[in-house]
C-alpha cells in the first residue's frame, strides 16, 4: 500500500498548469487553484481503486494520503464535499485530468490511468466512490469501533511514512538522505540502571525500590506477549528508573530479533520534564540528541549535525532512540490531522511508550486514549506502560507489573491526609490562621498549594513581610526559567522555608517538604501534592492538610479552575467530596482503596470522550481538539515574552528573525529561538478589561484593528516583571 501511495501521490503534478508553475515558480501568473496537484490525484485514485476492485480500505487509505500529504490528514468533508461537489473545483480537476499525458503518467506510476483521466464525469464518479467509502467507515465505527480505530491508525501509519519520506527527499543533505534510516542503532543495555544506582547506598526505601524494580522486570520477561501494562507504586519509589529498566529491557529483547524500538517517555507537565531528562541524561552518560531527545516547547532545537535543515528534519520526525516529550506533543501526534504532527506518527509503531502520571489526563480523553492504545499495541506492535501512584484504570486489557501494590503502600507511613475542607474559609481567614501558627510553621519546610495564580500571589504578599524563614512563590505568572531556578533552590537545601505555589508544583516535582497544605481539588491532585510530604520517609508521619478556600464573595477557587464545557464545575470535585465524606483523616497506606473508589466512580460517568473517539475513527469533520480537551474551553491566550530574563539579546534576535523575507527561512529562524522564547514567556488569558499594551510592546507586523491575542509577539517592558513574583500588573487578570 505504501509503495502504491508513493507511486500515486504526485501524479497531479503532470498537469499543464503545475508544469508551467514548476519550471518558473516566480513567473507563474496562472490561477493558484489550477496548479494544485492533490485534488486531481485524489479523484483519479478513488476511481482507480474502485475500478481495479481493490479492497475499500486500500482505496480510502491511498486516496486520503494523496489528498492530504500537503494539507493534513483529510476528514469526511474534504474527502467528499469540499472538492468533488464544488462546481469550480470539479471543473478545474476535470480540466487538469484531461491535460495530463495519460500514457506517460501510466508508465511512471505503473497503473493504467488512460480511461480515468479521459473521463468527463470524473468528479461525479469519484464522489460516488468517496461517499460509499465514508458511509462504510461510519457504519463500521458504529458497529465495530475498535476495528474502525485500527483502520484509522493503519491509515495514519501509511500517511506518516509518506510524509517523512517526501520531506526527507526534499530537505535532507545528500550524505544523510541515503543512510539516515539504516544507521546502526546505539546499544543501550538494561544494566545501565543498576550501574547508575550502584553508589546510591543502602536504606529501607532503596531496598523497596530495588524490590519493585526486580519484580517488574521478572513480570515483563515472563509475559513477552502482553503489551499493555500498568505500574502502580507510591510516590517516591523510583518509577522513573524502574520504567527505564523496563523500556531498555524491552528494547534489548527486540534488538535480538533484529528490530530497533524507540522509547518514548511521556510526561504531563513541563515542570517535571527537566528533572526526568536529567535522570536519563546521567543514566546514559549525557548522549547526543540522536540518542536522547527532548521534544517540547522549552527544548533546545539542536541535533548532532551542523546542517540546520538536517537538524530540523530529525527533530521534527523524532529521530532519536529515546524521546522525552509531553502529553500535548504525544496526543497531537496521535489525534491531530496536521502534517507537522502526522509526519512523526509512524515512529509510535513498534515503540515502547512510557506514560508518567497518567491520572492527570482529563476524563474526556480517557476513551480516545484507551482505544488508541489498544490499537497501537494490538495492530502496530507497540508496548505501553502507564505509571501512576493512583491508577485511574481507564485503559482496558492491562496487567499490573506489581502483583500487589498494597504491599508497597503498607510499607510507608509518610503522611496523613487531614481533611479540613468540610468548612470553607476565605483566603484572608486562611492567611490569619497561618499567622496564628507562625512560630510552629517556621520550624518546618511548608508547602501551600492553591488553585489560582491570584490567590497564590495574594497569600504570598500577606505572608512575605511577616515570615522570618525564606518564602518562595511558584506559579504560572513566573517564567518557566525562574520557576525551575526556585525549584532547584528548594531542592538543594534542607532548611525550613515556606513555598506558596499553584499546581505547577504538583505531580512529580522531586522536593521533600515537612508539612503540605492544599486547597480543595480532585482527589488525584490531592494525592499527587501529598507525594511532596516527607517524600523520602526520613521523618515520623507528617500532615497534608486539605482546605476549602474561597474568595471574598465566597466563590470557591477550585470551581474557577476545575471546570468543563463553558465553566461548569468538574464532576471530579463532587466525586472527591463523596469519597472523602466518611473520613476526617486518611493514612498514606489507606489511600489506595479510596482512590480506587474515586476512579471507579469517574469511569462510570457519562462523558469519558466516547464521542471524540467515534469522530476520530470515522474521519468526521469535528475531530478531537487536543488543546481544548487538555486545557478546557477558555478564552484566547496572550504570550508575554520577558526578554530581559534571557541570557542573550533575545529581543534583537527575534526582531531580526521577523524581518527575514523568505517565509521558510523566517520560520526556521523563529523555531531556533522557540525554546528560549518559551523559557521566558508568561501566558495570560485575554480579557476585555485589560490590554497587554499596558505592560508590553508588540513587535513584528502588529495590526491594532485585530484582537490583540492574535498577535504572538509581545515584549514585556522593563519594570513590569519581577523574577520573584512574576508579572507586575494593575488589577487581577489571572485565574
Amino acid at each position: 500500500m505504501i509503495s502504491d501511495i508513493v507511486s500515486l501521490h504526485d501524479l497531479g503534478k503532470a498537469s499543464p498548469a503545475f508544469q508551467e508553475y514548476i519550471r518558473a515558480p516566480e513567473g507563474y501568473r496562472g490561477e493558484r487553484n489550477k496548479k494544485a496537484h492533490t485534488p486531481v490525484g485524489f479523484a483519479v485514485t478513488l476511481l482507480l481503486g474502485d475500478g481495479m476492485g481493490r479492497d475499500p480500505f486500500w482505496t480510502l487509505c491511498v486516496a486520503a494520503a494523496v489528498l492530504g500529504h500537503h494539507s493534513g490528514f483529510p476528514n469526511d468533508h474534504r474527502l467528499t464535499d469540499h472538492f468533488l461537489l464544488d462546481d469550480e473545483w470539479a471543473e478545474i480537476i476535470e480540466e487538469q485530468a484531461a491535460g495530463i499525458p495519460a500514457r506517460e503518467i501510466s508508465e511512471l506510476t505503473s497503473f493504467s490511468l488512460e480511461e480515468i483521466l479521459g473521463n468527463p464525469g470524473l468528479c461525479d464518479d469519484a464522489y460516488d466512490v468517496a461517499e460509499r467509502l465514508i458511509e462504510s467507515l461510519r457504519e463500521k465505527a458504529s458497529n465495530d469501533l475498535r476495528g474502525a480505530v485500527a483502520d484509522r491508525l493503519k491509515m495514519q501509519f501509511a500517511f506518516s511514512v509518506l510524509l517523512e519520506a517526501d520531506k526527507a527527499f526534499l530537505v535532507l543533505s545528500a550524505d544523510r538522505k541515503t543512510d539516515y534510516r539504516s544507521v546502526p542503532k546505539e546499544y543501550l543495555p538494561p544494566t545501565l540502571v543498576n550501574d547508575y544506582l550502584r553508589g546510591s547506598g543502602e536504606s529501607p526505601i532503596n531496598a523497596l525500590r530495588s524490590q519493585a524494580r526486580e519484580e517488574t522486570l521478572k513480570k515483563i520477561r515472563e509475559n513477552p506477549h502482553q503489551r499493555l501494562w500498568t505500574l502502580a507504586l507510591p510516590t517516591g519509589l523510583g518509577k522513573t528508573l524502574t520504567a527505564a529498566s523496563l523500556a531498555l529491557s524491552l528494547r534489548e529483547a527486540a534488538a535480538s530479533e533484529g528490530r530497533a524500538r524507540r522509547i518514548f517517555v511521556v510526561l504531563p507537565f513541563l515542570s517535571i520534564i527537566d528533572q526526568t531528562a536529567q535522570v536519563y541524561g546521567e543514566l546514559l552518560g549525557h548522549p547526543p540528541p540522536s540518542t536522547l531527545m527532548q521534544s517540547h516547547s522549552l527544548s533546545e532545537r539542536i541535533y548532532d549535525t551542523e546542517n540546520e535543515r538536517d537538524a530540523e528534519f530529525f527533530l521534527d520526525t523524532w529521530n532519536s532512540e529515546i524521546v522525552i516529550t509531553t502529553f500535548d506533543q504525544f496526543l497531537l501526534s496521535l489525534f491531530d490531522d496536521r502534517t507537522r504532527y502526522q509526519m512523526r506518527f509512524h515512529n509510535l509503531a513498534d515503540a515502547v511508550l512510557v506514560f508518567d502520571e497518567v491520572q492527570t489526563l482529563p476524563t474526556q480523553l480517557w476513551d480516545p486514549l484507551d482505544h488508541a492504545l489498544q490499537g497501537l499495541t494490538q495492530h502496530l506492535n507497540s508496548t505501553a506502560i502507564l505509571m501512576s501512584a493512583t491508577q485511574p484504570g481507564f485503559v482496558t486489557g492491562t496487567e499490573n507489573l506489581i502483583e500487589d501494590p498494597t504491599l508497597y503502600y503498607r510499607a510507608f507511613g509518610r503522611y496523613r491526609l487531614s481533611l479540613k475542607h468540610k468548612r470553607s474559609m476565605t483566603l484572608n481567614e486562611f492567611a490569619e490562621s497561618l499567622l496564628a501558627r507562625q512560630n510552629e510553621l517556621e520550624e518546618e519546610r511548608v508547602l501551600i498549594t492553591l488553585n489560582t495564580r491570584a490567590s497564590a500571589r495574594d497569600l504570598w504578599k500577606i505572608l512575605y513581610e511577616e515570615w522570618k524563614t525564606p518564602i518562595h512563590l511558584l506559579s504560572a505568572d513566573i517564567t518557566p526559567k525562574d520557576r525551575l531556578a526556585v525549584i532547584e533552590k528548594i531542592k538543594s537545601s534542607r532548611d525550613p522555608c515556606l513555598v506558596v505555589s499553584t499546581q505547577v508544583i504538583e505531580a512529580g516535582v522531586d522536593i521533600d517538604m515537612g508539612l503540605v497544605m492544599r486547597d480543595f481539588a480532585p482527589l488525584d491532585s490531592l494525592i499527587q501534592v501529598a507525594g511532596r510530604c516527607n517524600r523520602n520517609g526520613a521523618e515520623p508521619r507528617k500532615d497534608v492538610e486539605i482546605y476549602h478556600l474561597t474568595n471574598d464573595a465566597h466563590r470557591p477557587f477550585a470551581e474557577m479552575v476545575y471546570t468543563v464545557g463553558r465553566g461548569s464545575p468538574d464532576v471530579r470535585l463532587d466525586e472527591t467530596r463523596s469519597v472523602l465524606e466518611p473520613y476526617d483523616s486518611i493514612l498514606e497506606e489507606d489511600v489506595l482503596c479510596v482512590c480506587e473508589e474515586y476512579f471507579s466512580r469517574l469511569r462510570s460517568g457519562k462523558n469519558l470522550g466516547s464521542t471524540h473517539t467515534l469522530n476520530w475513527a470515522s474521519l468526521a469533520k469535528q475531530q478531537p481538539n487536543i488543546q481544548v480537551l487538555l486545557r478546557g474551553e477558555r478564552d484566547c491566550q496572550v504570550r508575554l515574552i520577558v526578554a530581559e530574563r534571557d541570557e542573550g539579546d533575545l529581543q534583537s534576535e527575534l526582531e531580526e528573525a521577523l524581518k527575514i523575507k523568505d517565509r521558510w527561512e523566517r520560520r526556521r529562524s523563529l523555531r531556533k529561538l522557540a525554546g528560549r522564547i518559551a523559557r521566558v514567556t508568561v501566558s495570560v488569558w485575554a480579557r476585555n478589561d485589560w490590554h497587554p499594551g499596558e505592560i508590553a510592546e508588540p513587535i513584528g507586523n502588529y495590526n491594532p484593528d485585530e484582537p490583540y491575542w492574535r498577535h504572538p509577539w509581545w515584549i514585556v517592558r522593563p519594570g513590569n516583571y519581577d523574577p520573584e513574583t512574576g508579572l507586575i500588573l494593575e488589577g487581577d487578570i489571572f485565574v
